[in-house]
């Protein structure tokens, strides 16, 4: 005859288990307005037009939404998606190149415009078997909506067209860009043009400063320009100085009487990927000071 089990050998109910992962995450903040509801059918439809673009498998990435901070700090709504293998498998993170973004967002558009005119999503769609969301269902007309008025605001206004009709964003801060290039094995050189006087320079806290030297081991040739009487500027102080001689220990210094506008707009530089050459201009004057602040670059531009 069993005595049973005593209090003291007793186990927990509701208990949850988790873990911890490390993997690759894209995050789209959204539009003022914009709903929980329609932030699933959007990333799902991201999903699918991403997985199709990759040619992989649209279960391979995962989706959520969630709240976060926008630029000036406000609460803003986040659709994300993320590579479900453990530590990342590169998949979202195309996401982050601008003219891949466009692209899977337009091809979006195409998913979430359902031929069923369903409401929250179903097989002939972006219906998937993990979007449960317990007592969320994904609104797919207003994110269809959603996403439409998201791909109208990324036409390039006329006047940031500075390079003619084959300019475009870059879509990210340009140190982050710049990375990208070079872990691709595409990036061949670079030249910066350091705008500014010298006395708004932050020499120390400019964010591409360790990039130079990560270029450098890789052989891509790098070029600092800086104009005719910086050297000469008796603002120009000596703790700058050499900051701007350690920098060089990985790039090349070189002058010119003016530095070079588009249109009116301060060029950042040149790179050159492949085959092609590419200019970079600023529109907005802060992102151009070498310091903290280069090429967040809120409408970077560039032309092959």
């Amino acid at each position: 005859m069993s005595r049973g089990v005593s209090a003291a050998c007793a186990y927990p109910t509701q208990l949850a288990l988790v873990h911890e992962m490390r993997t690759d995450v894209f995050e789209l903040q959204l539009p003022f307005g914009a709903t929980r509801e329609q932030a699933l059918a959007l990333a799902a439809g991201l999903r699918e037009a991403l997985a199709e673009k990759l040619g992989a498998e649209a279960r391979e990435i995962g989706l959520a939404t969630g709240l976060s901070n926008g630029m000036a700090g406000q609460g803003t709504l986040s659709a994300f998606l993320y590579d479900k293998a453990a530590g990342g498998a590169g998949l979202v993170t195309r996401l982050a190149e601008f003219e891949w973004f466009r692209a899977c967002l337009e091809r979006a558009i195409g998913w979430l415009d359902c031929g069923e005119t369903c409401d929250h999503g179903c097989p002939a769609c972006i219906l998937r078997p993990d979007m449960n969301f317990g007592g969320e269902f994904p609104d797919r007309p207003g994110a269809h909506e959603l996403a439409q008025r998201i791909f109208a605001r990324l036409k390039l206004p006329a006047e940031l067209q500075v390079f003619g009709a084959e300019t475009r964003l870059v879509g990210q801060p340009l140190s982050e860009w710049l990375e990208r290039q070079r872990l691709s094995g595409k990036l061949r050189a670079l030249t910066l043009y350091l705008h500014a006087s010298p006395v708004d320079w932050e020499l120390p806290e400019w964010t591409i400063v360790d990039f130079f030297k990560r270029a450098h081991e890789m052989g891509i040739r790098a070029t600092l320009v800086v104009g005719a009487g910086t050297l000469t500027d008796k603002r120009f102080e000596m703790a700058q100085k050499l900051d701007l001689y350690r920098i060089c220990a990985h790039a090349s210094l070189a002058t010119m009487e003016a530095l070079p506008t588009v249109a009116g707009v301060p060029l950042l530089g040149f790179v050159e990927i492949g085959s092609d050459f590419m200019g970079i201009a600023a529109p907005d004057t802060p992102d151009i000071r070498p310091g903290p602040n280069w090429g967040p670059i809120r409408f970077p531009v560039s032309s092959r």
